[in-house]
């Protein structure tokens, strides 16, 4: 039952960074590579190891749009 609530607050979590994301928030991807150490906690308690590896890839793709965050706005 835990692993349920916990799978549902993370949903929860992701779907709301996505929102953020989706309003153009610069501070969304920071908040995404924050959101990533409770992800890769339940990833290790659920011997998920393989998303472990996409908690990485996204902390270097969130890493990389919020540096580039001000090149990117001026295109549109």
């Amino acid at each position: 039952m835990l692993l349920i609530a916990g799978s549902i607050v993370l949903a929860i979590l992701n779907q709301s960074i996505t929102a953020m994301i989706s309003f153009r928030w610069r501070a969304s991807w920071l908040i995404l590579i924050a959101a990533q150490v409770p992800n890769s906690a339940y990833d290790v308690a659920t011997k998920q190891y393989g998303f472990i590896a996409i908690s990485l890839v996204s902390i270097v793709i969130a890493w990389r749009a919020w540096k580039n965050w001000e090149s990117d706005t001026r295109l549109l």
